[in-house]
């Protein structure tokens, strides 16, 4: 009697050599944090739908926005992936031995002909290597579809009026073709993980052959709160349409904390905005309700 892994790797070889008729989906999914502030998947289905839905984090300030995308899968994709689990031997490869709540987890899932065939490894595995040309085909994916923009994700942007007092203005933008819901900052009580803020980071003094730590930014005072906002943002969650840019009705006084004591405000600093929201359901009615935290543009003040 054949095993699993016996009929994956039959289904796997059929795929990757042309087979026009085979079952084939496949899945990446990838969680970090307890709670769980990071994660994103990928999924391929021949025949339905080619997807990709993230969620970010905290330490991720930079690069891959929040949403999700989806289009009809391309048929030429099955037989890449088959071909590159089919490189890696997929049907051999084992599940980590110690998996702990929060760690950094990869989770590949495979439905063929052959049944289910799953694994889930830290993000230290050796598999990570192993199957790189399967990792690069699956960014390659993920990445087309954030560029066709097809589907919803949440921008969020900053403009700084400069003075003697910078004051910002945060926005927040869908730039693709389907409507998105976004949990209301201004309307919702602000918690470690949901709020919208502004915040400023100094800027050390560059010094040569030397690359320093990291930025720490430091959340200005929460946007003002009035019991008086305009429409739409007396709801607990507002609709982004496709294209649709929404202007934060409240500025917030930037205070410069300048790395001098006795000059106070003297230096470089970067200003940037964060909206961060968390524990909603992944769609209502049908919309995509999106998760996670946006980080704007970083805008540079010298005082």
């Amino acid at each position: 009697m054949s095993t699993l892994r016996n009929r994956t790797e039959n289904a796997l070889r059929n795929l990757a050599g042309g087979d026009p008729s085979a079952l084939f989906a496949f899945e990446r999914d990838q969680t970090i944090g307890e709670p769980m502030l990071w994660r994103e998947t990928i999924a391929f289905e021949r025949g339905k739908l080619q997807t990709c839905r993230r969620r970010r984090s905290a330490v991720d300030a930079g690069g891959a926005p929040i949403g999700v995308w989806s289009c009809p899968a391309e048929e030429w994709r099955a037989q890449a992936i088959a071909k590159a689990l089919v490189d890696g031997q997929f049907w051999t490869l084992e599940s980590s031995a110690e998996l702990m709540p929060g760690q950094d987890l990869v989770h590949w899932s495979c439905l063929t002909a052959g049944g289910l065939f799953e694994i889930v490894v830290t993000s230290g595995s050796p598999l990570l290597r192993a199957l790189a040309p399967l990792e690069l085909e699956l960014r390659r994916l993920a990445n087309d579809l954030e560029a066709s923009a097809r589907g919803a994700a949440v921008q969020c942007s900053l403009e700084l009026a400069r003075g003697p007092v910078p004051r910002a203005r945060l926005a927040l933008t869908n730039p693709g073709d389907r409507p998105c819901v976004i949990w209301n900052p201004l309307a919702g009580n602000t918690t470690d993980f949901d709020f919208l803020r502004v915040e400023v980071a100094n800027l050390p003094p560059a010094v040569e052959d030397e690359s320093g730590p990291g930025l720490e930014f430091v959340p200005v005072p929460e946007l003002p709160r009035t019991s008086d906002l305009p429409e739409p943002w007396d709801d607990p969650y507002l609709l982004l349409a496709p294209r649709q840019t929404l202007q934060i009705p409240i500025e917030t006084i930037v205070p410069l904390l300048g790395r001098d004591p006795a000059n106070p405000g003297k230096g470089s600093f970067l200003v940037r905005g964060v909206y961060s929201a968390y524990g909603s359901p992944e769609q209502v009615g049908g919309v995509p309700l999106l998760n996670g935290r946006a980080f704007s543009n970083e805008v540079q003040v010298d005082a």
